[in-house]
């Protein structure tokens, strides 16, 4: 056999492996398909008749074929086909140089699935064709086994359709299997190459993967602050269906092109999204600040302690809130008074009804409350224990005080002045025998009345009652005088 170290068919694929990367658009290889391959090209023969790879007569040398199979994966692909070679200078008759072969090709393409990429073939095949062996006559069909190998380069013409050009070696065993020639001092085994191209149809066109072009949402978020999330892809080109998902970096995901997303506690979060499909995924990432949401201030209640204080008792002063520190507190008690502080006390001085006011503010807002207190004047505890003053006396059928009775009212004017939230009731009496009893009853009560205001009782704090004759005796003194009197009746 004719010693070959490079057949010209594996240096002209070589050739164009180089020369063909520019020459194709930029599609894709499909995946997951079942394919048809046809080609044609030249074929040679090196074998043990010792001739030229190319060698004149007996024909042009052609082959031609088919091929069916699967596309597992962008780069790996199984197939079978049927191949007839003409192979000159295979039959020293040059009648029989026809050769049928079976071929099973395992394939891998080398780079990704887009673009022109080149290939590695290998595999088995079974040969077929008529032998004229030395000392016979009669051609015999002889079949031929052995492994192929080969490369090519393959160009994508459309997502379902490439061209490719590609160089196989069959060798072939037994060694006169395929020429009818033993090994005659070279190999044991003839080579049969095949050098040409064709067209590979996909049954299904190659997914076109998605790519994520940009997202966009917003760099800082409050807490339970919902933010508007959005992702350009190709979606105008990409292979349904596509999955878009977004991790939000919380445990929690959403669907879609766009997503609306809040976060419930602060941090900084890696939102990522992906689009996938069966050709491929892509993704994006980008950042997202979670700050606490401002709580602006607020007033919630507020309270005194006492609730009914007097002019001699502090009173406390709290208020229940919320919001963000620092917050700022600005009291008025409703006496020309105030306070800075979050929980003042405060004396006033004078009873009445006041209105308390809070405002409180932080750097997220204000608000403020009002409640009103009622103030009392000061009592002593002795006030409270009072339930009978001294009467006042008069002469018979008289209403003017004597001197006496001043006395005696002279010690009710201490309690009232010492208990302010006391009021009395004035009742006046007339003694049996005195004229006009009743009219003397009144004028008597009102003397009392006269005398109290005089000395700074105020008139509201006083009723005056006549209550004509007494009918019957009284314990307080002995005689017709302790009917002549006028009785400071304590009132709460």
């Amino acid at each position: 056999m004719t010693q070959r170290f490079l057949p010209a068919s594996i240096l002209g694929c070589l050739l164009l492996l180089v020369t063909a990367g520019s020459a194709a658009a930029q599609h894709r290889r499909p995946a997951e398909t079942f394919f048809m391959r046809l080609h044609a090209g030249l074929s040679s023969y090196v074998g043990d008749q010792d001739k030229a790879f190319f060698a004149s007569g007996g024909g042009f040398p052609y082959n031609a074929g088919v091929e069916l199979g699967y596309q597992f994966t962008h780069p790996l692909g199984l197939g079978v086909g049927y191949q007839i070679g003409n192979y000159p200078g295979i039959d020293p008759t040059e009648e029989d140089e026809v050769r049928h072969t079976l071929r099973l090709l395992l394939r891998y393409t080398i780079g990704d699935d887009v673009g022109v990429a080149p290939y590695l073939q290998t595999g088995a095949h079974a040969t077929f064709g008529k032998v004229l062996k030395p000392g016979s006559t009669q051609a015999e069909s002889e079949t031929a086994f052995g492994a192929l190998f080969g490369l090519g380069v393959d160009i994508p013409l459309s997502n379902s359709l490439s061209l490719f050009f590609e160089a196989t070696t069959h060798p072939t065993f037994p060694d006169d299997a395929a020429d009818g020639r033993e090994d005659d001092g070279g190999a044991s085994f003839d080579l049969l190459t095949t050098l040409g191209g064709g067209l590979k149809i996909n049954f299904r066109g190659a997914f076109t993967a998605p790519r994520v072009l940009a997202i966009d949402g917003p760099a800082t978020l409050e807490t339970g602050q919902p933010g508007a999330f959005t992702a350009a892809t190709n979606e105008n080109r990409v292979s349904r269906p596509v999955d878009y998902r977004w991790d939000w970096g919380d445990g929690t995901s959403s669907v879609g092109l766009t997503a609306s997303h809040s976060y419930t506690a602060p941090g900084t979060y890696t939102v990522r999204f992906t689009a996938s499909n069966r050709g491929g995924s892509d993704s994006r990432s980008m950042s997202v600040r979670v700050v606490p949401r401002p709580v602006p201030a607020a007033i919630i209640a507020l309270s005194a302690d006492p609730q009914d204080p007097d002019t001699r008792t502090p009173v406390r002063f709290r208020a229940t809130v919320r919001g963000d520190t620092p917050l700022t507190y600005d009291w008025t008690f409703g006496d020309q008074q105030g306070s800075g502080e979050p929980a003042p006390t405060h004396t006033y001085r004078q009873p009445g009804t006041y209105t308390v006011t809070l405002n409180l503010a932080n750097a997220s807002g204000a608000d403020t409350r009002t409640m009103s207190i009622i103030v009392r004047p000061y009592e002593a505890e002795i006030c409270s224990e009072i339930t009978e003053m001294s009467p006042a006396f008069f002469d018979s059928n008289n209403s003017t005080l004597t001197e006496a009775a001043k006395r005696a009212l002279r010690d009710n004017l201490e309690i009232l002045r010492e208990c302010p939230n006391m009021n009395v009731r004035l009742e006046g009496y007339a003694a049996p025998g005195e004229r006009n009893p009743q009219r003397l009853s009144e004028d008597r009560a009102r003397a009392v009345e006269q005398f109290y205001a005089t000395n700074g009782v105020a008139a509201t704090r006083m009723i005056t009652i006549g209550r004509g004759r007494v009918p019957g005796t009284t314990s307080k003194k002995e005689g017709a005088a302790q009917w002549r009197r006028v009785d400071t009746i304590p009132l709460r």
